[in-house]
């Protein structure tokens, strides 16, 4: 369904862009070389573990008066060191209609709420790649939804709708930045002896796409004597999926654990401010969280 709706996207934005009064593309390129202590295992290579990778991003516009806005972006990443790596990846496809004071964006898009740097409780629709914590880009993931936003005078209203879920992505599969797993655990049946353990990491169970899953969120912002204000309020799933674990006994001195992650329900209430005191400025967010049991009591971030 996600691909599909990306190529109507795509093709939309390809027929409209030769009637467009305006027509813009920008974009960068940069270089990350990365190494690592490490050296290499395999036989017969030399050298350290690292990366050595061309990252492009370039962003097109298309502009139809007021009325309607059309954007996308596409990041190509080749590395050099470790071609798994390689992507042509849609970061961004949407529509923008504005009508007065209403402003109306629909498809995939980054919805970045919250006011702090790295922590951000009111943060809930923007999942994240978190398979190498040291790429250099933000390494927000766009969502596929719909976001209305208001003007009314100072105060400015923002709505999010988003019927088709998307997880952040965990490294389970970079020896580098998964937690180690024990080779071996004590035998549950026998405590005396022990049982070499094997690993499989099953599919994320995420939310299927129904009416009765899709998330959505509420925001309201404005300032007052020199303080940027805003509260939200969030409905949906949580974006980090819970990992449970199944220890299966498959011979004599042997055992499996199947981690199976799963994205739960989520709701928080939140706000954040800014405001400057002389040369500083000073920022602060916090949210209550209401989340599935399985991953923890109600809590104040």
């Amino acid at each position: 369904m996600r691909e599909r709706a990306l190529g109507i996207v795509l093709a939309l934005t390809i027929a409209a862009s030769a009637s467009a009064q305006e027509l813009r593309a920008t974009g960068y390129a940069e270089t990350d070389q990365i190494g690592y202590f490490e050296t290499r295992g395999d036989a017969g290579d030399v050298g350290h573990w690292g990366r050595n990778e061309l990252l492009t991003q370039i962003d097109g516009v298309a502009s139809f008066g007021r009325p309607l806005r059309l954007f996308g972006s596409i990041e190509l990443r080749a590395d050099f060191a470790d071609h798994n790596r390689d992507r042509v990846f849609v970061e961004e496809a949407y529509a923008d209609f504005r009508y007065k004071a209403l402003d109306l964006r629909v498809g995939r898009q980054i919805v970045a709420w919250g006011k702090t740097d790295v922590v951000n409780p009111t943060d809930n629709l923007s999942p994240r790649d978190f398979t190498d914590p040291l790429e250099s880009d933000d390494e927000r993931l766009a969502v596929w939804g719909v976001r209305p936003r208001l003007q009314l005078g100072d105060v400015l209203w923002e709505g999010a709708v988003v019927p088709v879920f998307t997880s952040s992505v965990l490294p389970f599969e970079s020896p580098r930045w998964s937690p180690p797993f024990p080779p071996q655990i004590q035998n549950p049946f026998n405590p005396g002896q022990s049982i070499a353990l094997s690993y499989e990491v099953l599919p994320t169970r995420e939310p299927a796409t129904t009416l009765g899953n899709m998330q959505y969120a509420a925001k309201v912002s404005g300032s007052a004597r020199g303080w940027d204000l805003s509260a939200s309020y969030f409905h949906g799933w949580e974006d980090v999926p819970h990992t449970s674990r199944e220890l299966e006994i498959g011979g004599p001195g042997m055992g499996t654990v199947r981690i199976t992650p799963e994205n739960l329900k989520k709701q928080a209430v939140g706000g954040d401010f800014a405001t400057v005191l002389g040369s500083f400025t000073m920022r602060g967010e916090a949210a209550y969280v209401d989340p599935d049991p399985l991953n923890g009591p109600n809590h104040v971030q």
